[in-house]
């Protein structure tokens, strides 16, 4: 399962990572999607127009049900996604630790303690959707390609 971060504002980039989803098409509909911290009726909505486009299965938590403990959000997930801008500090990196899920964060800006050597690799991925996605496949090469 591929986990996305769906929070659009000042710090979070959801519909980019969003947008990079239409460059996956290809391979997406071996991967359940989930996308979480979604908090604005526009962004809901790209992701169902997402979801008619595409005909593919969106499992999207709105920020006030992300936590719900009957339906853990980290729960089969292979990589936690998630585009930012100057830091990530609104993002579940603790609790993608916590699970064992390793995470991909691209950081638009990286300002401080975020600029660090992954983060300048991914700083082009943060502006480019065609990027963000070629960076979601790789990251989970070891899921798509094992044999069906």
């Amino acid at each position: 399962m591929l986990l996305l971060d769906g929070t659009e504002s000042a710090a979070g980039r959801g519909l980019l990572v969003l947008s990079a989803l239409y460059w996956c098409t290809n391979w997406l509909p071996r991967v359940r999607i989930r996308v979480c911290d979604v908090a604005r009726e526009d962004v809901a909505l790209a992701w169902n127009a997402f979801h008619f486009d595409t005909r593919l299965k969106v499992d999207m938590r709105v920020a006030a049900t992300a936590a719900d403990p009957a339906r853990p959000l980290f729960a089969g997930a292979a990589l936690y996604g998630a585009i930012a801008s100057g830091g990530a500090r609104h993002l579940r990196l603790a609790e993608a630790a916590q699970a064992g899920v390793p995470a991909l964060v691209a950081i638009q800006f990286p300002e401080g303690d975020w600029s660090t050597a992954e983060a300048v690799r991914l700083e082009n991925a943060a502006f480019d959707a065609r990027r963000f996605a070629d960076e979601l496949r790789s990251a989970l090469a070891p899921v798509l390609d094992r044999p069906q």
